[in-house]
């Protein structure tokens, strides 16, 4: 795993490599898995509350979360594809009502948001700022870079503001929100302590982190150190193709997150030997620093 530090502090180094490529074939899936509809999602089932939507057909290869309760559901991140309407992939899971908070405002995080009836964030004066004075959010390029797959602005209306720290009741099932920002300002995780599960959205994952403030990330990291332990399950919001077989999910433990610490501190206190990236359309300048294999 590699963290790209930008010398700029703008993360359009999150999609070094990447380019907008056609999408590939469809991998096969494991057994808890199937394809819906015409197989842009990948449906996993983690277990009898909580499923992966994976987008294996996409060059990011997202993979968002749906957490069922016995009140109401909750959806981690709103996809990538603006073509397939993921409301229908949800409630083919579900028929409780359903909001959709992402774990950050990149393009390829919230396509589907303005088809759900329900948008959450953060509650930070940074995403308050966004909203208009009609209370419509529009998220300009300089924050989602949706130009980098050519898409027009995303708007959509908040229905509620999470506070850091709060605890979302969906009904025998509670999601603790964290703030973890380091990959941008406003990304968060989910932590399931009845689970012992943590959903971190592009806060880690096995593949280049891109990273937009090393004092943020360290301090994130301390916080999901707080609450993972040694049996804790990671889940990531993408995972390299080097890491994550197409038809896998992007799973990570404690020590993926003790690495990163390490790393991170050994890049702020100037120990840890970086290589310069390529500079291409996107990327002007970014250090790249190697934490382990996939990382």
């Amino acid at each position: 795993m590699k963290p790209v530090r930008l010398a700029n502090a703008i993360l359009l180094t999150f999609f070094l490599g990447l380019g907008n490529v056609l999408a590939k074939d469809r991998p096969p899936l494991p057994p808890n898995a199937h394809y819906f509809g015409s197989g842009t999602y990948a449906i996993h089932k983690i277990d009898d509350r909580i499923f992966a939507i994976g987008e294996p057909t996409y060059y990011q290869a997202n993979v968002s979360y749906l957490f069922v309760g016995t009140q109401r559901a909750l959806l981690l991140d709103g996809g990538a594809s603006r073509e397939e309407d993921l409301t229908k992939v949800v409630a083919s899971l579900t028929d409780k009502p359903v909001a959709v908070i992402p774990s950050h405002l990149h393009f390829d995080h919230m396509a589907g948001l303005d088809k759900f009836k329900e948008v959450w964030l953060v509650d930070l004066p940074y995403t308050r700022d966004l909203a208009d004075k009609n209370g419509t959010t529009t998220v300009p390029v300089g924050v989602d870079l949706h130009d980098i797959d050519k898409l027009q602005p995303s708007s959509f209306r908040v229905a509620r503001y999470v506070a850091p720290d709060e605890v979302i009741d969906l009904g025998e099932l509670q999601l603790q929100l964290l703030s973890t920002p380091g990959h941008t300002k406003d990304e968060i995780s989910l932590w399931e302590k009845k689970g012992d599960m943590l959903f971190v959205g592009d806060f880690l994952y096995p593949g280049p982190l891109f990273v937009g403030n090393v004092r943020d990330y360290l301090i994130s990291l301390d916080k999901a150190l707080g609450v993972v332990g040694s049996k804790t399950k990671i889940y990531g919001a993408h995972g390299s193709a080097k890491a994550v077989p197409a038809n896998s999910l992007p799973l990570m433990n404690r020590q993926t997150v003790v690495d990163a610490k390490r790393a991170f501190e050994a890049i702020r206190e100037g120990k840890l030997q970086s290589s310069e990236a390529t500079p291409d359309e996107l990327i002007r300048s970014a250090k790249i620093y190697p934490i382990d294999q996939t990382m």
